[in-house]
């Protein structure tokens, strides 16, 4: 039991209780499953062999476990903890602080804002299990999870949380957090704030959560919910399945065979590489399928769509909206709920005008709706419970009954 002054307490090999008192103290436990409370002041606390449990309390605190699981708090103050080897429980309490979960953990920086890195290090060997549970707590913390598969929560305050490898569960909480991980699979809830997201090669799931976020999932088939806010999405390579949320988003699906969801909101949505399909949900949408066989959904709203480079079909949805096949053979679907659509660059002989849905019988009941306008022939379907669709361009010369699916 230590007092007022700077005091040094070391406990032998059985299982010790050490209170450190108000002065700037060294407490090791030593072998055995200690309970050690450093008090106030700015202490050094080690653990040693066994299943510690340290309460560093108030102050600047060093706290280091040991190779076992263990049990490390900060409390107030800037804080650097090492977990060391095991499954530890690290947090870090009130205070920018340092935690790492491995071996070697990094000294303060200056700024106010401090580093964090738990895992191995200078070339040390982690354990084969060093599944880490770490919680940075309030103020601005940097926090990495080294190997093992890791729970990371950051907390209150702008933190920057880095998984390292194995499979890690990364929770950013309140906060403008900076979340990355290597390449094992991930699942990242960034929640409040606005936060930047960046995972690995692997199968990651990823939930935006409130602010404007950026997300890049990296390789892998990837699951991506932005969540609400203005949110800026990057799939990465892979096929991945991205949500937009609320908002107004900009969403890219990267490469492989991607499924984009704008929500709610005026978005823009990019396939890029791949046979992509990418649907605009509610709000007034720009769809571009990029290279690829893609299929395209305006949803509700007045869209945009363009097909880019491939075979494409695109369907406008509801709202007046304004299509572009671009390069490739395309199909431009209309369904009984369309209102007023304009089809930019019709290709007659090669592109195909897709009304299955809509129950016209033949198609000498669908040349009595074509008219002749000087921007080219406007169809009215509002005989099957559709709209009107202009082909800019188009001659009633030029379009006969190739060139419409019934």
């Amino acid at each position: 039991l230590g007092g007022a002054l700077a005091e040094t307490l070391q406990g032998d090999g059985g299982n010790d209780s050490l209170v450190g008192g108000d002065g700037n103290d060294v407490l090791d436990g030593g072998a055995g499953n200690d309970q050690i409370v450093a008090g106030t002041g700015d202490d050094a606390a080690t653990g040693g062999a066994g299943v510690d449990r340290i309460d560093g309390g108030d102050g600047n605190d060093t706290i280091s476990g040991g190779d076992s699981a263990d049990i490390l708090r900060g409390g107030n103050g800037m804080d650097v903890i090492s977990g060391d080897g095991g499954d530890d429980v690290l947090r870090g309490g009130a205070g920018d602080d340092t935690i790492y979960g491995g071996t070697n953990p990094l000294a303060p920086g200056g700024g106010g804002l401090v580093v964090a890195k738990a895992g191995t290090g200078g070339g040390a060997a982690a354990p084969a299990s060093d599944a880490d549970r770490i919680h940075g707590g309030a103020g601005d913390d940097r926090i990495s999870g080294g190997d093992g598969d890791d729970q990371i929560y950051g907390d209150g305050g702008n933190d920057d949380l880095n998984g390292g490898l194995g499979t890690d569960q990364i929770y950013g909480g309140a906060g403008d957090d900076r979340i990355e991980d290597g390449d094992g699979s991930t699942a990242v809830a960034a929640g409040s704030g606005d936060d930047a997201v960046t995972t690995g090669a692997a199968a990651d799931s990823i939930r935006g959560g409130s602010g404007d976020d950026v997300i890049d999932a990296g390789g892998g088939n990837d699951i991506v919910r932005a969540g609400s806010g203005d949110d800026s999405v990057q799939g990465g390579n892979g096929s991945d399945t991205i949500w937009g949320n609320d908002g107004v988003d900009e969403l890219r699906g990267g490469g492989g065979i991607d499924t984009v969801y704008g929500g709610q909101g005026n978005d823009t949505l990019y396939g890029e590489a791949g046979n992509d399909s990418l649907q605009g949900g509610a709000g007034d949408d720009v769809l571009i399928g990029g290279d690829g066989n893609d299929g395209l959904t305006g949803g509700d709203g007045n869209d945009v769509l363009s097909g880019g480079l491939g075979d494409d079909i695109l369907v406008g949805g509801r709202g007046d909206d304004l299509l572009t096949g671009e390069a490739g053979t395309d199909t431009f679907k209309f369904l009984k709920a369309n209102d007023h659509d304009v089809i930019l660059d019709y290709v007659d002989g090669t592109d195909l005008i897709d009304l299955k849905l809509l129950g016209i019988g033949a198609y000498g009941d669908l040349t009595i709706q074509m008219t002749q306008t000087t921007e080219g022939v406007q169809i009215d379907l509002a005989s099957w419970g559709g709209g009107t669709v202009l082909v800019m361009g188009a001659t009633l010369a030029q379009m006969d009954a190739t060139d419409f699916l019934l």
